[in-house]
């Protein structure tokens, strides 16, 4: 389906939601405050494309997240490109960064990658800025796209300097790429020494995959990777028990879910935490657990990676786990 087609879709779409809900057009443009009735009409009738704004406003009031509504409008093209893309963020996710460039750059020549569409031009951007963090190394510039992407969805998420609003992102639920473009802002925030910012981040998004509105498949796909990042933040700020605590939490949910996508991390994390407990033996244990998920996820430079971190910063040696 071309852009044009589906932005002549809104008004359709507008109409049968509101006429599923049995909503008036008065009723759904507020009596003027959104628009006027003729307005929408327009609209509805195809004459006419709201801008973002009103079109985020009736929205609200027929109770359709955007995502759901922009789901509904680019079903086709949003199916075959999350497809690729998660072929994609999985080769970003095992470090694999020269597959990574490539399959972005194979997606972005895909034909249904129309950078008009907004969950499509956000989720590439957040692509973008991942490959500027893992490879490049370039974290200003890489914060801009984050907060322009991020802008393009869910502007009230930030403030005009750029602050993220930690109480609406805790209480909110938000899309996949949402949490993701969030969660690499705190990264990035870390990486620039920002710690107490990219602390309040990840607890804000830990909080809002917790909440009970969030599907279990996103609290799956997203909330150990979180907790990981949450309890990375909580060790350099030398909070060890919190830090512990999270970990236990997360290698709870892991185990309760099947999900063993950051498992070796989580296992590392642990041993950082009973380090700085004091604990040395069980924290020693517990990097080798590291090593050894990682050679059974088959992560093998992560494997080795965790050998070489335990022995330079904790002076434990990991030389024949098996």
């Amino acid at each position: 389906m071309k852009q044009n087609e589906n932005t002549s879709k809104i008004g359709f779409l507008i109409k049968q939601l509101r006429t599923q809900k049995g909503i008036s057009q008065r009723d759904l443009c507020r009596s003027g405050e959104i628009c006027t009735v003729r307005q929408l009409q327009r609209i509805e009738n195809e004459g006419s494309i709201p801008t973002s704004y009103v079109l985020t406003q009736l929205l609200s009031v027929l109770g359709i997240a955007y995502a759901e509504f922009q789901a509904m409008l680019y079903d086709t093209d949003l199916r075959q490109f999350n497809s690729d893309f998660d072929a994609l963020w999985e080769a970003g996710f095992a470090d694999d960064n020269e597959t990574y460039v490539q399959k972005l750059e194979e997606l972005k020549r895909k034909s249904y990658c129309d950078m008009n569409i907004p969950a499509i031009k956000q989720t590439i951007m957040l692509c973008d800025a991942n490959a500027l963090t893992k490879i490049h190394k370039c974290h200003d510039a890489n914060l801009d796209i984050l907060y322009k992407a991020l802008r393009l969805t869910a502007s009230n998420l930030l403030s005009k300097n750029n602050v993220v609003n930690y109480g609406e992102v805790s209480k909110r639920t938000l899309t996949m790429t949402e949490y993701r473009i969030i969660k690499i802002i705190a990264i990035v925030k870390s990486k620039l020494n920002q710690q107490q910012e990219s602390l309040d981040i990840a607890k804000a998004i830990v909080a809002s995959l917790e909440n009970n509105t969030t599907s279990f498949n996103v609290q799956r796909e997203l909330l150990p990777s979180n907790y990981f990042n949450l309890s990375c933040d909580l060790l350099d700020n030398e909070d060890y028990i919190s830090a512990l605590h999270i970990v236990d939490k997360a290698l709870k949910f892991c185990d309760d879910t099947g999900t063993f996508k950051v498992l070796g991390q989580l296992r590392y994390n642990k041993g950082r935490a009973l380090y700085g407990m004091g604990d040395i033996e069980q924290s020693r244990i517990h990097f080798i657990e590291s090593y050894r998920t990682f050679e059974t996820l088959n992560y093998l430079s992560k494997a080795e990676y965790t050998k070489k971190l335990a022995k330079e910063n904790y002076n434990i040696s990991i030389e024949d786990p098996n």
